[in-house]
């Protein structure tokens, strides 16, 4: 396996490294020290990808949710079937250290998770890993099948998929080139991306409210529908939603900072 000979050229045996990667929780206090081990294992510097036991389905989809390439088993697949996905796909497998499934064989990476909460387990990944998502990354993969492929869709090609009342709210549509199902930018778009927003380390804009203003007056003049705009400003930090506040981006003010109007609509569910 590609791990294998990684491990190998770098002096040290799977075993070991595996041994590493399974240490206690509190002598991993080095940000990165999970990643350092991937890349001798692998024998590459790639970014990593995971295989997580469906018992943490929850962690799976906010890790998608994310943007990080995340599978699982589907109804009826085993924890073998699992392991054959990492092994061919070479991932990390991640497992929550209380987790009862079987044991990880030695030709595959695995990290143990301490964290008592999936938000704590996410944290534990970001850190363990060092990864950077911003906010271009948030939502960008299928929370059910992990596609990141998405095909625009109007109003009139989700008949029957979404109900008449979105469709008459919305214009723009997102269907997934994976499960093909079918997601918008509505309340829930905005819950969950302000929720995944709190992972991300980005530094602090100072005039973030005059960007958020010119960024959609940008948009709006490229004839970018109301939705999308919005959508993107809370996406992008710039728009704080506030369900207690009417309006649309860049109308309602509260203390001189633009917020998101309140939205009764249904929405597709990103965060369970």
């Amino acid at each position: 396996a590609g791990g294998g000979a990684g491990a190998e050229a770098a002096g040290e045996t799977v075993a070991q490294l595996r041994t590493r990667a399974v240490v206690p929780k509190e002598d991993r206090r080095k940000a990165g020290w999970a990643k350092e081990l991937w890349r001798v294992f692998c024998g590459q510097d790639t970014e990593p990808r995971f295989a997580i036991c469906a018992s943490s389905l929850k962690l799976v989809r906010k890790l998608r949710g994310l943007g990080f390439d995340s599978v699982t088993t589907a109804e009826g697949q085993t924890w073998t079937q699992l392991l054959e996905m990492a092994r061919q796909d070479q991932r990390v497998v991640l497992r929550p250290s209380v987790s009862k499934t079987k044991a990880v064989p030695e030709d595959l990476f695995e990290v143990a998770l301490f964290g008592g909460d999936t938000n704590q387990q996410l944290k534990e990944i970001i850190f363990a890993f060092d990864v950077r998502p911003t906010s271009k990354d948030l939502c960008g993969r299928c929370t059910i099948c992990n596609s990141n492929e998405w095909l625009y869709a109007k109003a009139e090609e989700v008949t029957g998929e979404v109900s008449d009342r979105v469709r008459e709210q919305y214009q723009v549509f997102y269907r997934c080139g994976g499960c093909r199902k079918v997601y918008w930018e509505g309340k829930m778009f905005e819950k969950a991306v302000t929720h995944f927003r709190t992972f991300l380390h980005e530094a602090e804009v100072p005039d973030r409210y005059q960007q958020a203003a010119a960024a959609a007056e940008e948009m709006r003049g490229r004839g970018v529908p109301e939705q999308h705009v919005r959508a993107v400003l809370v996406r992008d930090g710039l728009l704080v939603p506030a369900e207690d506040t009417p309006g649309m981006p860049g109308t309602a003010t509260t203390g001189g900072q633009p917020r998101c109007g309140s939205d009764d609509l249904v929405a597709a569910v990103l965060v369970q």
